[in-house]
Parts: structure tokens; sequence; C-alpha cells
């Protein structure tokens, strides 16, 4: 029993796997999300490294070769790596050789992704002007668009020469880019234009699947779904998917009426943040909820803010604890949950105080957990702030679980932009804690926030294992929608606080060691050995 540190990331991890347990890991990577393009191409690497290929991992690397062809369809390098893996000519790539830029011309634009999107924009362009019809970098032009909330193709697309041959693959991309954006009229035009296509790829139809739903066709809904798992039994979301739009999640108004519901915020000097948080929970429709916020040492003027917007809208029903010090989230939830509110409502529900929920939310989540009876815990879909909408947490399991190491599965998929795909509700193993309700008999359970991850990170994911290991259900709604701003994590894209990185890395190992006793246990929280896909 030696802990084994690993880099962050998939690659890293595949590294540590034998060829069984690589094949494991992707089966249940495919229990929880759909395959991107990324992904799909470190799971391909991973298997080609192999000395020695089996028919089992024959088998999935010829499932990756085609997946990685239908998601990235300009893709030169994929295609000749296809056809020298199968040895079947393929038409399409000799079109991509002629239309396509030249070999030192695409390195250069790979080079560019470290640049603004402005400034890649501008080199896009510049050699667009002199070659109009080179496919790859009208693909780039298309995905720039799309990454700055730009209308896809709507101001420039005249300008350049998409081969005749190809037109099909940029429409049908076109469609899905303008759906991520929510742009339901021009994703609609590109549907009426690309549904007459015959032989649709497995991505048109479950972005096909969700327009049709959008504008009341259910049934095309339900028959493009149908068609896709067809072609792909491995997209076992769709299952989910299917069983919602089918029989939608019935929900119960009243509801929040019937039973008690204790609200806990805990926050730290985040006085503009925790007052949008405040702002959204007074839009939305409590019931007999009570409400309960613990100030952590605030030295800012986070407890005016509270007290003016408690009076103004909450009728001063509030319950405002103002703590001398900041004793961490950990220490703080078990604090709130040993309030009078905590000890007496039938739900208890943390928010962070960084978030923006819809009004339904408390309606929709007890409606939801009252079909699962051995339910201790639900947490919502949640998405970082900004269009289009990116997806930042859905629901994890655990994907490795050996003598030396303990992983936890991705969030989300890496292309993480939101299709609706994962509006449906499943069990799980671990829901994130920004947006989540435990029920009473789980709070009896007297499971607690581990306060050795103190001051944050993990303590959800443990508790909800605790929750796991006493035989409780943990359940994932993604009707639920919690707008998360993360501002608690170690930092962002350009700036990393060291210290906050190093209690990262510090919890990781307290994790390791508090559930190895666990270990067999932890075997089968995944999509293979578990009642989760039932």
């Amino acid at each position: 029993m030696i802990y084994q540190f690993v880099h962050g990331g998939l690659p890293q991890e595949l590294m540590f796997l034998d060829s069984k347990e690589a094949i494991k890991h992707l089966r249940n990577y495919l229990g929880n999300f759909l395959l991107d393009p990324v992904t799909s191409k470190v799971y391909l690497a991973r298997f080609l490294r192999e000395e020695k290929i089996d028919d089992e991992t024959g088998f999935w690397i010829q499932y990756l070769i085609n997946k990685c062809c239908e998601l990235d369809p300009i893709n030169i390098q994929l295609r000749e790596l296809r056809q020298q893996l199968t040895g079947k000519n393929d038409p399409h790539l000799e079109l991509l050789k002629i239309y396509s830029s030249p070999p030192a011309i695409r390195d250069k634009i790979s080079d560019l992704d470290h640049l603004s999107f402005d400034k890649q924009r501008r080199v896009i362009w510049s050699l667009l002007k002199d070659h109009p019809y080179w496919v790859d970098l009208i693909w780039k032009a298309y995905m720039l668009d799309f990454y700055q909330n730009l209308p896809v193709a709507s101001d420039w697309s005249k300008l350049v020469k998409i081969p005749s041959e190809l037109t099909r693959t940029f429409e049908e991309l076109a469609m899905q880019l303008c759906f991520l954006q929510e742009d339901i009229e021009r994703a609609y035009f590109y549907y009426e234009k690309t549904k007459t296509y015959k032989n649709h790829s497995c991505q048109w139809l479950n972005c096909a699947a969700e327009i049709a739903n959008i504008i009341g066709d259910k049934t095309s809904a339900l028959n493009y779904y149908e068609e896709s798992l067809k072609c792909d039994p491995n997209q076992k979301p769709i299952v989910f998917r299917i069983k919602e739009i089918a029989s939608p999640l019935k929900t119960y108004p009243h509801i929040i009426n019937e039973v008690s519901t204790g609200i806990f915020i805990y926050s730290y000097n985040k006085c503009d943040k925790l007052e949008t948080t405040l702002l959204s929970l007074a839009n939305s429709e409590l019931g007999r909820a009570h409400i309960a916020i613990l100030l952590n040492g605030c030295s800012d003027n986070s407890y005016e803010m509270v007290q003016n917007i408690n009076e103004k809208y909450f009728r001063n029903s509030i319950q405002i604890i103002s703590l001398p010090v900041n004793i961490g989230a950990q220490a703080a939830r078990n604090w709130l949950i040993n309030t009078e509110i905590g000890k007496t409502s039938d739900f208890v529900a943390f928010l962070d105080d960084d978030v923006v929920i819809q009004p339904d939310w408390l309606i929709t989540l007890l409606s939801a957990i009252r079909n699962y009876p051995k339910a201790g815990v639900i947490g919502s879909k949640v998405v970082f702030p900004g269009k289009p909408k990116r997806l930042q947490y859905l629901y994890r399991n655990i994907s490795v679980a050996k003598e030396n190491l303990i992983r936890l599965s991705l969030d989300t998929p890496n292309f993480n932009y939101d299709y609706k795909t994962y509006d449906f509700v499943r069990p799980t193993t671990t829901v994130m804690g920004c947006c989540h309700l435990l029920t009473r008999k789980a709070l009896d359970s007297e499971v607690y926030f581990d306060i050795r991850f103190s001051p944050s990170q993990m303590d959800d994911i443990a508790h909800d294992l605790d929750l796991r290991i006493k035989g409780f259900d943990v359940i994932y709604c993604g009707l639920v929608e919690c707008i998360h701003h993360q501002t608690s994590g170690i930092g962002n894209d350009r700036v990393i606080d060291l210290n906050k990185y190093g209690n990262v890395l510090g919890n990781d190992v307290k994790f390791f060691y508090r559930f190895y006793p666990y270990l067999e246990f932890l075997k089968k929280e995944n999509n293979l050995d578990s009642h989760f896909l039932s």
C-alpha cells in the first residue's frame, strides 16, 4: 500500500494501466459520457502502444479509429491511420489531401492555439484570402466563431469556397455549433438542409434529436436517438436521455410545502458573489424552506449585505451566523447541519456562495429524489457562466481502484459544451457539492464532512463515498442547472495559486489513504459492476 502520484490528465492515468484495465476504463467512461475527438484519440493512442494486440484490444482500436474519423471528419492523419489499420481505401481521404493546407501550414495553424482568438482569426483570414478552399482553415474559422459566441459562418461564408463534395460536412458542423449557441432558428435551418442525407453520423443524430425535441417533435427526437443507439450501442447516456424524453420526470410543485428543507450557505469574503447567489435564491420557489447563512470569518461587507438582503427579500427569515474566524468549508457544513434547522428539516440543501440557480431547482430535486427510496444525496448539472454554455461538473464514479492508485472518473466530457444530452436523472457515485440536497436518513446516519480536507476540496466527494459505503444511493439530476463561478479552486487558466495547489495535492494523498480500506468496494463503483446503468 504505497501512494502513487500521477499527474492530472487522462493520458497519464492510462499509462499506469495494462491493456485489460484500460479497456475497463474506457467502458466505464462510455457508461458516463459520449466520446469527443480528444478523448477518443487519447484512448486510441493508449491501445496502439500495445506490442501484442489481442482480439478484444483490436475491437476497441477499430471502434475508436472509426469514432475518431466520425468526430473529426477532416483530419487527414486519422484517415490515413484508419486506412493503414484496415487496409480499406478511403475516398474521402483523397479529397481532403486535395483541399487541405500543406503539412507545414497545418503545423503553423496548430501552434496558434496559445494566441488570442482575434490574433488567430487574423492569421486564418490572411491565409484564406489566397486559399479559400482549404477546408482545415475553414473548419478552424467556424470554431473560432463558435468559441467567441459569434454567429457561425454568417458574415464571411460567401468568401470561402467549400468544395461541393464536402458541403455536407460543413452544413452538419454549422447545425451542431448553432445548436450549442442556442441559436435554434439557424440550427433548424441547417437541420432541414441536412436531414435528407443518408447514413447520418451518431453526432448528427444526437444533435438532431435535441433540435426536434425543442421544437416539440418528440417522436422524431426519440427516433433519431434510437437510430443513433443502433449505430453505436456504446452510447450509454443516450439510454437515460431517451427515457427522460419518453417519460419526463413528473414534478410536484406543492412538494416544497409538504416537506421542510433547510437551505445552507457558507461564505468567506465573497460579498458580491454571495449577493448574486442570494438574489437568485430569492427568485426561486422555496415553500417551507428555512435558510441559514454562515459567514466564515468574513472581513468584507458580507454581513451588512446579507442583513440588507434578508430584510428586503426574505422578511428577516434568514438565520445569520457570523463567526470571528474562518473554520473552513467542512467545519462550516457540519456546523450548519447541527443547527436547529439542520436537525429538524426533512432535507438539507447546500449552495455555494457563487452560484445562480433556476427558480424551480428545489421542486425538481425534491421531486426527482422521491423515485429513489435509498437516496442519500442528489446533485445538479453544473455549468460555467457565459455562452456558449459549458459543462463544469456532471457526475463521477471510480475509474481506477488498485493497490497504489485510486482515481475518480472525469467530471465532464473533454469537449464540455452542453448538447442537453445529459439532461436526465441517474444513479452515480458522487455529485458536485455546490448545489446538492441531503435526505434526513443520510443526515441521521451521522456521516459528516471530513475536516481533514480543510479548508476546501474533496470533502463533498468523500462525503458522497461515505454515503455509498453505508448503502445510500447518490443521484445526479441534470434537469436542474446550477451556474457556478467556481472562485474557490486552484486558480484561473493563467495564474495558479501554489498554496491552493499544494492543498489539493495534499488532499489527494489523504483521499487515497482515507479510502484504501474500502478498496474492494471502490472497485465496484463503476458502470461495469454496479447498478448505475440499470
